[in-house]
């Protein structure tokens, strides 16, 4: 028990250590609401892993400070837990995750690139996200941003004949102008 519980929050620290850095290339879920469901395991079992483990230690300095440590995390964890859970059951119920909205799509040689509109509520403007997705399992996919903009809500999607990415970017505010982005795939 003492060894699995180790193995188990070592892994849980590190799959919770690596989904904080914004890597160039990241593996998500398919389905959007997934990958929810993960992080709210993962806020979950981050601090039961590591109570799981205090228990199973021998000295108490060492059941102490691997407790203290658990405790301290359980609060950001319940925070993230919350926005994660509100986020989960508003796809759930609506279908769509509107902080995250894909808006156009193209597919070229089997590589999915998507636009995708963010929306951070009423404080923020909306921005453009172009992400390059690409199936590695059922269910599983890769994920790099390869282009963004904020500020921005509207654009059209385009592959030109020589295999480039075309963003058409329409004005956001009274004085812009349509802003033309051409990307190489």
């Amino acid at each position: 028990m003492k060894i699995g519980s180790i193995i188990f929050s070592l892994i849980i620290i590190g799959v919770s250590i690596l989904n904080m850095f914004d890597l160039p290339v990241e593996i998500r879920f398919e389905e959007t609401r997934y990958n929810y469901l993960f992080v709210m395991g993962l806020c979950f079992f981050l601090p039961f892993s590591m109570i799981m483990t205090s228990l199973s230690l021998k000295e108490t300095k060492n059941k102490v400070l691997v407790f203290s440590t658990a405790f301290a995390l359980s609060f950001p964890c319940s925070i993230v837990y919350f926005f994660a859970n509100s986020e989960y059951r508003s796809i759930r119920e609506k279908g769509t995750d509107f902080s995250f909205e894909k808006i156009r799509e193209v597919t070229v040689s089997g590589v999915d690139f998507r636009l995708y509109r963010t929306n951070g509520g009423a404080t923020t403007s909306y921005g453009l996200v172009l992400r390059k997705e690409v199936s590695i399992l059922s269910g599983l996919k890769t994920v790099e941003s390869i282009f963004s903009k904020y500020k921005a809500s509207e654009s059209s999607l385009i592959v030109t004949e020589d295999n480039k990415i075309q963003l058409n970017i329409e004005p956001y505010s009274k004085g812009d102008k349509v802003e033309i982005v051409t990307l190489n795939i």
